[in-house]
């Protein structure tokens, strides 16, 4: 079973099920635009942990429904689901297997699939629409909105089930006086050489990184408590301070401050915890730049 996303929905990989080319594409739900792959044989969909794809949707059941991969043949069962499980807008009865076709629209709870088929047209285009209403074209981090709609759910999340989480907010320190220095084109040049730099020397697979506006940046940490944050932000830190930024030809010593913040009693929603990380932001620059607040 292959899963795009970075998050939720988790997948279980049976051993010994072989891949097919007959995907789900979510349209609606914690991860649009993201992909699950069927494989021969039964895949659970629910809330439950033991569920082979696990969505941590309140709508969603348990133990929601199955898909049957047999061959080209796609059969779904809803499992006794609260708020029904969906084909084409037409409610199916609980314990009836009913044939699914590629092109079918599947709804699950809130969350809503398309049936498609790796290659086909339509599905590239899909994707491709999601991947620029989600992304920064200069950058290719995940835009502002993307992260806002995703740190909303990661909080909610993660309270529920009692898990860390951490924010770190960061921008380039005196990135006008680079503009100002070696034009707009070189301050571009340094945006996209951060974001390469941070994908390749810092991030863990988990980890969401965004352009949160101008030259600031932001990354959601999971399972991250306060003191790995902040061990993480000085890292994060040394990675961008470490080597000089080379722009045609011409070395530029860049640095960040960083702002920590974490979910905790009191900080104990998205904007708390945005407003926590922005505090932190700017102590560290009051207090020199090129720094940790924490």
């Amino acid at each position: 079973m292959r899963d795009d996303t970075k998050l939720t929905p988790m997948i279980h990989t049976p051993a010994g099920r072989e891949q097919t080319e007959i995907f789900l594409l979510q349209l609606k739900g914690p991860r649009i635009g993201s992909r699950v792959f069927l494989p021969e044989g039964e895949t659970i969909v629910g809330r439950s942990g033991s569920c082979t794809v696990v969505l941590d949707v309140e709508s969603i059941s348990r133990r929601h429904c199955s898909l049957l991969v047999s061959g080209d043949e796609v059969r779904i069962l809803d499992l006794g689901s609260t708020n029904g499980t969906w084909l084409n807008g037409r409610r199916l009865q609980a314990k009836e297997p009913t044939s699914i076709e590629v092109g079918d629209r599947l709804e699950v709870g809130e969350v809503v699939y398309k049936l498609l088929r790796e290659g086909d047209v339509e599905a590239a285009y899909l994707e491709e629409l999601r991947r620029l209403a989600i992304t920064d074209a200069l950058t290719g981090a995940y835009n502002r909105r993307y992260l806002i709609e995703l740190l909303e759910k990661e909080v909610v999340r993660c309270i529920r089930h009692e898990r860390p989480l951490s924010l770190l907010l960061f921008d380039i320190d005196h990135f006008k006086s680079i503009n100002d220095t070696y034009g707009h084109l070189a301050g571009d040049r340094i945006l996209e050489e951060l974001a390469a730099r941070i994908r390749t020397s810092f991030l863990r697979k988990a980890d969401v990184f965004a352009r949160f506006g101008g030259e600031e940046f932001a990354i959601v940490l999971t399972e991250a408590d306060a003191e790995r944050a902040g061990a993480a932000a000085e890292r994060l830190r040394n990675v961008v301070a470490r080597d000089p930024f080379v722009v045609d030809g011409t070395k530029v010593d860049v640095t960040i401050s960083i702002g920590v913040g974490t979910l905790d009693e009191e900080v104990a929603g998205a904007q708390a915890l945005l407003a926590l990380a922005d505090e932190n932001l700017y102590r560290a620059k009051r207090e020199g730049r090129n720094r940790v607040g924490l």
